[in-house]
């Protein structure tokens, strides 16, 4: 059977048969303090083009079970999540065949902001130096919004970096000449495996962003096609205060 574009086939026999299936089975080992919230099954046609959430356990048990359809041409992904307060974090293992048995995944605490403290008042965005705990992981993406109601927007900074703390480019580099005294503004850390930025980032893409972004940084990232999905990846809590 041949189909075209806005042709009409009628009358053809199509014979559906079962998937075979096999279990997939395994356990995470999930940091001190974090329960898990979800235990998620992907069928992966490559290592970015995935059908999400095939098969969610949202058991707190560590370890799961999945029973997993076997689709020539394709692999699967198990992504285990856990969540402490209103840090998240997840680890995930891709290539996987159906039948694979003692898969082991182990989650890594997510960064712990510092400096500057929750609901801090008159921070200088150009001075400040912001700070949290490392991730194991090696990398880490300091999420800023500001809220500036002379430009009508949300400022939207973005900063990776493999260290434990970073300074923004002044809003005036960025055209923006003034930031009103008392502006909202929050913050939070991102971390994920990577080895350096380049191997995360491609430096021949331009990253914009437009309209409101949400001042938590999200996590499920874009990634070069050669490269998949991290690991690991984690997010802080955000932390709000007031900037000039």
């Amino acid at each position: 059977m041949t189909a075209q574009g806005g042709g009409l086939l009628t009358g053809q026999n199509i014979v559906m048969s079962r998937l075979a299936a096999a279990p997939l089975t395994g356990t995470a080992t999930v940091p001190s303090g974090y329960a898990v919230t979800a235990k998620v099954l992907h069928l992966a046609a490559n290592l970015t083009t995935f059908v999400p959430d095939l098969q969610i356990d949202t058991t707190a048990n560590p370890s799961f079970n999945f029973l997993a359809p076997v689709v020539p041409g394709t692999s699967l992904t198990v992504e285990v999540r856990a969540s402490s307060g209103g840090r998240i974090t997840l680890a995930r293992q891709q290539g996987l065949a159906p039948g694979t048995t003692g898969v082991s995944l182990a989650l890594l605490p997510a960064p712990t902001l510092s400096v500057p403290a929750g609901n801090a008042m008159d921070i200088a965005v150009a001075t400040q130096t912001f700070q949290w705990s490392l991730f194991a992981g090696g990398m880490h993406i300091l999420s800023v919004a500001l809220r500036v109601p002379a430009l009508s927007a949300q400022v939207q900074y973005q900063v990776f970096t493999a260290g434990s703390s970073a300074t923004l480019v002044a809003p005036t580099d960025l055209g923006i000449a003034f930031v009103p005294p008392r502006t909202s503004a929050t913050w939070s850390v991102a971390g994920l495996t990577a080895t350096s930025v380049d191997a995360f980032v491609d430096p021949g893409d331009v990253m914009r962003y437009g309209g409101t972004p949400e001042p938590a940084f999200t996590l499920g990232l874009p990634h070069l096609v050669s490269v998949g999905l991290s690991p690991a990846e984690a997010v802080s809590e955000s932390r709000f205060f007031q900037a000039h």
